[in-house]
Formats: structure tokens, C-alpha cells, sequence
């Protein structure tokens, strides 16, 4: 299953900015210093933007939460990083009620399951 309407979602510039390339963000501090670590930057935001955007299209919906005001999406999958490498990323969606198109609500690096 994918992220309804996936092609619609988008990601608040202050998401990106203030959170998770955010040294100074007590909840982004540990994310932006993966992402910065990976080659992202404050100065091309967009960059990250773009590839949070090709994730939450291209990888399935791992598990996902109904709240009483929205449903949390939780999408992992690979994506490759500015500096070459491959970052095993979890991804999360909110669709608040009364929305049809998904938000960022956070992103991060996430350790791959493990097969039996």
C-alpha cells in the first residue's frame, strides 16, 4: 500500500529548515546532523525536499496510525544521499482529517528489518 494521493503531498519549507537541517532544533538536532553529515544543506533545501518527495512516492506504507484529528503514514525504503550513499530512511505522513493530500511530519535514518 502507498500513501494516498502521494503525488500531492508536499513538505512545509519551515519542516525542512527549522526541523530537519537544524542543528539548534532540540527534536531535529540528531536528524539534521545525519542529513548535513550526507550532504544536504540549509543553502539548497530544495534538495532534500525533492528526494522526502520521490520517497514517499516510490516505497510502501510500512505501518500506519489513525489519530481522532489525523492518520500517520510511516513509509521506508532506500534513498540515495547527496554523497553517494544509500540511507535506509523512515519517512512519516500525516493526512489530517478533512485533508486529502499527505504532509511531512518527520524523517529520519531507520535500521532495515531484518528478513527471517
Amino acid at each position: 500500500m502507498r500513501v494516498p494521493n502521494a503525488e500531492h503531498a508536499s513538505i512545509p519549507e519551515a519542516k525542512i529548515t527549522r526541523y530537519l537541517l537544524n542543528f539548534q532544533s532540540e527534536k531535529g538536532r540528531s536528524k539534521a546532523k545525519y542529513f548535513i553529515h550526507h550532504g544536504y544543506s540549509l543553502s539548497d533545501w530544495k534538495r532534500l525536499e525533492h528526494d522526502l518527495l520521490w520517497h514517499v512516492q516510490e516505497h510502501e506504507v510500512m505501518s500506519w496510525v489513525e489519530r481522532k484529528d489525523e492518520i500517520l503514514y510511516a513509509v521506508e525504503g532506500d534513498l540515495e544521499l547527496p554523497d553517494g550513499e544509500i540511507g535506509y530512511i523512515r519517512s512519516v505522513w500525516k493526512i489530517s482529517r478533512g485533508e486529502e493530500n499527505p504532509q511531512l511530519a518527520s524523517a529520519y535514518p531507520h535500521r532495515r528489518k531484518k528478513t527471517p
